[in-house]
């Protein structure tokens, strides 16, 4: 069970240092803040604070894992409401494209062929 909250504390602390940099963590935020019940309008100050500040995402991880984990031992619920903050704000999985057959016929061909579905930010 302990390995289990650690890998979820880790998880929640890098879930919400990632979103600190979109426009999702205004929702989040608050949201991130009530897992900790009658401290939340202090954690969300904080948590304002430590955004405005910036500094390296690890050292925030690193920061924010062993509060959540201490929340997660002294309030097994906690745990439940992490767990779904993780899993909404998850980034979507990528696409694995489909097969792909190529066919060259009616003779011999000299130049250079390029296949892809992205180049770049380019998507063909």
């Amino acid at each position: 069970m302990e390995a289990e909250l650690v890998a979820l504390a880790t998880s929640g602390a890098t879930t919400m240092v990632n979103l600190m940099a979109t426009n999702l963590w205004t929702t989040a935020q608050g949201r991130f803040a009530a897992l900790f019940g009658h401290r939340a309008e202090a954690v969300a100050e904080e948590l304002e604070e430590v955004r405005e500040a910036g500094g390296e995402a690890e050292d925030l991880i690193a920061e924010w894992r062993p509060r959540l984990q201490r929340l997660l031992a002294a309030d097994p619920a906690a745990a439940a409401a992490l767990r779904a903050l993780v899993e909404e704000y998850a980034p979507p999985a990528e696409a694995h494209g489909g097969g792909v057959q190529n066919t060259i016929s009616g003779g011999e061909f000299h130049q250079a062929v390029i296949q892809t579905g992205h180049i770049g930010s380019v998507k063909l």
